[in-house]
């Protein structure tokens, strides 16, 4: 059995108890134990392999790729422990302070899993008003400990006492740039309700929080690639009880994303179902497995170049870095406009003596002698699913 089937089988068997078929049964080979740990850690899913391995005793304390997989599982569960500790006193503390807000994804989803841990996030997601963000921000480096790492227009980053990454949305719409979303997500506050047990802790109506995972995984999937994972929470929440169907379909068709949701869940009904694949959903199931967790530089460069219209455009986009982007590095920025030329030039001399030439040099190269029937495979592939224009 190819690694691909076997990684999905175990999957299945993890998030469903599907049976595994007998062949499975009869034992997983040492060379398949290493590409299936390297792909299913590439799409952070070990935890779920090593689950479905040990479960089924395919893999035990004396086999050689044992500790690497039990290492995974042991992570996966500290990490849920770890962030969803934080998450509870982090809505209490808002709470208490009258701030509304709404967690976001991998911090709701997880309550759909068989068990909560096997949903891996690395961080806490939470959106709150942008008129009450500086508050929020101030209440919660003063007196709730954490360190303040940056403040973008849409988002803050910072960490708690115990190095938990909370990502402070102050609005959904700008991170995605596109007005069809923004026009729906700008609803969100209005078509949600208090969550049980609270006043100023909210929870998205289910068709938003539907339509803003899709528009999540689309972000990500047309901008550098995205993983497996996302995949598995759109089984999950295709199987909720009393769902409307058409209330779903009707965000997703205003938000123009009912092409890409359509692709999704064909593969969803194929890795999780057994449906055949068609000749277009096993080549973004190829891109998808060559992608990983979080995409990779080389998808990121292809939809930049198509974004920028050219490879001269990407290029000088490389050079000189739009205000956003460099304010990550000069967050003095977010304020001062008007000292960017200044940051651009100082950027530059980080780049020259901080031994980063060499690197920047073989990206312009790459640039130039990229083939331009590649970039035109993924702009077929990108506009098929809707996400490129």
């Amino acid at each position: 059995m190819k690694t691909v089937q076997l990684f999905f089988e175990l999957i299945r068997f993890a998030i469903k108890g599907d049976k595994l078929s007998d062949r499975t049964l009869q034992g997983v080979s040492e060379e398949q134990l290493v590409s299936l740990f390297k792909l299913s850690k590439n799409h952070d899913c070990a935890h779920l392999i090593t689950y479905a391995l040990y479960e089924n005793k395919l893999i035990d304390k004396e086999h050689p790729q044992y500790k690497k997989f039990v290492y995974e599982q042991s992570l996966a569960v500290f990490r849920y422990e770890n962030i969803n500790y934080e998450l509870e006193h982090i809505c209490k503390f808002l709470e208490d302070n009258k701030i509304q807000h709404i967690p976001l994804k991998g911090s709701v989803i997880r309550a759909l899993y068989p068990e909560p841990w096997m949903r891996t996030s690395c961080d806490i997601d939470i959106l709150v008003h942008t008129e009450d963000s500086e508050r929020a921000i101030k209440l919660l480096t003063e007196e709730y400990s954490c360190k303040l790492d940056f403040v973008y227009d849409y988002e803050a980053s910072l960490y708690t006492s115990t190095n938990v990454h909370l990502e402070l949305h102050l609005s959904l719409t700008p991170e995605h740039q596109d007005v069809a979303i923004d026009n729906v997500l700008k609803n969100v506050w209005d078509k949600s309700i208090s969550r049980q047990g609270y006043v100023y802790s909210l929870a998205m109506a289910d068709e938003y929080f539907y339509f803003y995972h899709l528009a999540h995984m689309a972000k990500h999937f047309g901008r550098s690639g995205c993983g497996v994972r996302p995949f598995i929470d759109l089984l999950l929440l295709d199987n909720l009880d009393d769902i409307n169907e058409e209330k779903r379909f009707e965000l997703l068709e205003q938000g123009k994303l009912s092409q890409f949701a359509k692709v999704a869940k064909k593969l969803v009904n194929v890795w999780f179902s057994g449906d055949e694949h068609d000749e277009f959903s096993k080549e973004v199931e190829d891109f998808i497995l060559h992608c990983g967790v979080y995409g990779n530089k080389e998808n990121f460069s292809l939809s930049m170049q198509n974004k920028k219209g050219s490879k001269l455009g990407y290029a000088l986009s490389r050079i000189f870095l739009n205000n956003r982007d460099l304010s990550r590095q000069f967050p003095i920025l977010i304020k001062h406009k008007w000292l960017n030329p200044f940051c651009q030039v100082a950027r530059w001399f980080r780049i020259i003596f901080g031994g980063g030439v060499k690197r920047s040099v073989n990206e312009l190269k790459e640039i130039k002698n990229r083939p331009d029937d590649q970039l035109k495979q993924r702009e077929d592939m990108m506009k098929n699913l809707g996400l490129w224009k």
